[in-house]
């Protein structure tokens, strides 16, 4: 399940992101074999959440199923694919939100498998995907 909520609670702070993205960058020689490693989340929950102790470890959207309270919660865009052990969650999720009178735009993708953003590069649809995520992003921060 991939989540785009703008959330104007403070994240990484801007200065630590590259060196963030550099982190992660390495992770990807030319033989990956596009598994996420245990490594590679830590660094993707560091650059989602901030640093250990930081405010965004206690948010809402850290584990945003284990919520209770959706009131106050900025627009969310979910994106939920066929193939993926989060499908379900996705339009729970959805659900919960919109049950709180919170905008909420559920995307389901037939055809799409978990972790599928990470062939944008070889896969049209997921390519397509991936777009989408990008304009959503740049609709909630504008």
């Amino acid at each position: 399940m991939t989540i785009v909520q703008f959330d104007p609670r403070p994240g990484p702070d801007e200065a630590e992101i590259p060196a963030f993205m550099a982190q992660c960058a390495r992770f990807y020689p030319d033989d990956a074999t596009g598994l996420l490693l245990e490594e590679q989340r830590a660094c993707y929950e560091r650059m989602y959440l901030g640093p250990d102790g930081g405010t965004n470890r206690y948010s809402k959207s850290r584990a945003p199923l284990l919520e209770t309270d959706f009131l106050q919660l900025p627009q969310a865009f979910l994106l939920g694919c066929e193939w993926s052990l989060l499908r379900d969650d996705c339009f729970d999720y959805g659900a919960a939100l919109k049950g709180a009178c919170v905008q909420a735009e559920v995307r389901h993708e037939p055809e799409l498998v978990h972790a599928c953003l990470r062939a944008r590069h070889v896969s049209p649809a997921a390519k397509a995907v991936f777009s989408a995520l990008v304009a959503k992003v740049a609709e909630f921060t504008a």
